[in-house]
């Protein structure tokens, strides 16, 4: 069976530079490509990210110079008067009688079509509100981009290199409270297939939808250090075996080993 296109080396270097966040993102996932040149690619467009942000801050900083108000010029001359013209005598004209027309009969409004609830642009919004550091990539059960109503969803967030964290218990925290703000929204939960995360230089973490769902049903989300006690005594270390909504796994990167 061949490869998808997005899968191959080709595909993943086309992404790099059309998308580049799903170029990373399949670059890690699916390439054997030696570490140095991943990190060298990655810190390449990280810097990049870096460069729009900086123009974008620059140009919505910007102000405009004041304009300076027109002035109005007032005419002295005269407007020229208008002579009214003579009236006509008003003429009387006989209505003709008509037949009392038929009223018609009701007509039935229209129904309303459901609207299609827009959960993949309520995520989207959702993170780049509360995490605007992160980039959202989210896919549908093919592994292909979803679009609406393509459940169950695998939202991926990847986090910037210099601005998610300052430290290791900082990014588990923000990592806990992101999994629980998708989990715990009625409109998002069921959709989902599973959350996966990442902290560059910190930590990574997959939460399958088997995990995360009865959590937020039964109020399991107790807070981030009873999380991470639990997912440390269960074992560390990335397990993509089995159905997305199985894969609830944590690993630690450099800064938090």
């Amino acid at each position: 069976m061949k490869k998808k296109w997005y899968k191959t080396w080709w595909g993943v270097i086309l992404l790099l530079v059309v998308c580049y966040p799903a170029g990373l993102f399949f670059m890690w996932k699916n390439t054997k490509w030696k570490p140095k040149l991943k990190w060298g690619i990655t810190a390449f467009y990280a810097l990049f990210f870096l460069f729009q942000y900086a123009v974008v801050s620059s140009a919505r900083n910007y102000k405009a110079p004041p304009q300076q108000e027109a002035v109005k010029e007032v005419s002295n001359t005269r407007q020229p008067t208008n002579i009214p013209s003579p009236t006509k005598s008003p003429v009387v004209v006989a209505k003709a009688k008509t037949a009392p027309t038929k009223a018609p009969a009701p007509t039935k409004a229209p129904e309303k079509k459901k609207e299609t609830k827009k959960i993949i642009e309520k995520i989207n919004n959702l993170v780049a509100e509360k995490y605007p550091d992160f980039e959202v990539t989210i896919w549908n059960k093919d592994t292909d981009f979803a679009s609406e109503g393509q459940v169950p969803y695998e939202v991926v967030l990847n986090g910037s290199f210099n601005k998610t964290a300052s430290s290791c218990d900082a990014a588990k925290k923000t990592a806990y409270y992101m999994l629980e703000t998708l989990y715990q929204d009625n409109e998002i939960r069921p959709t989902l297939s599973r959350v996966m995360i990442t902290f560059p230089y910190y930590l990574r973490i997959s939460w399958g939808a088997s995990d995360g769902i009865p959590m937020a049903e039964n109020g399991s989300f107790s807070g981030p250090t009873n999380f991470w006690n639990v997912v440390e005594k269960v074992g560390l270390g990335e397990d993509e075996n089995g159905e997305m909504k199985n894969r609830s796994w944590a690993t630690y990167l450099t800064r938090c080993e």
